[in-house]
């Protein structure tokens, strides 16, 4: 598989300044390469039930970091652009390969 394109995995975190105001920042937790692909034509129709277009698989190797990552407050930022990540899956518990699924922001 050619893992070619470079992406962020990364994780939101409360900072907080000298003065005490508190803010969420996007922090990067791992750099890699994946493989990227559209939907396939029955994803696609279920993505599109529930509205979900601009959806893209990513592929790449397994890694630590992807170990119990809350969807909800992680995104990957790929070529310039923030995707929200909606499933993370470690392929057959090998930890070997991660297929997470995202959709573009808008």
């Amino acid at each position: 598989m050619d893992y070619d394109q470079p992406f962020e995995l990364q994780r939101q975190q409360t900072v907080q300044n000298d003065c005490g105001d508190v803010s969420v920042e996007w922090a990067t937790v791992y750099r890699g390469y994946a493989r990227m692909s559209s939907l396939g034509s029955t994803e696609l129709w279920q993505a599109a039930a529930v509205q979900a277009q601009d959806t893209i698989k990513l592929f790449t190797r397994y890694h630590t970091a992807f170990d119990g990552v809350d969807t909800r407050e992680a995104r990957v930022l790929w070529r310039g652009k923030a995707l929200d990540i909606t499933s993370i899956e470690n392929v057959g518990f090998r930890n070997e390969q991660i297929v997470m699924r995202c959709e573009v922001r808008t």
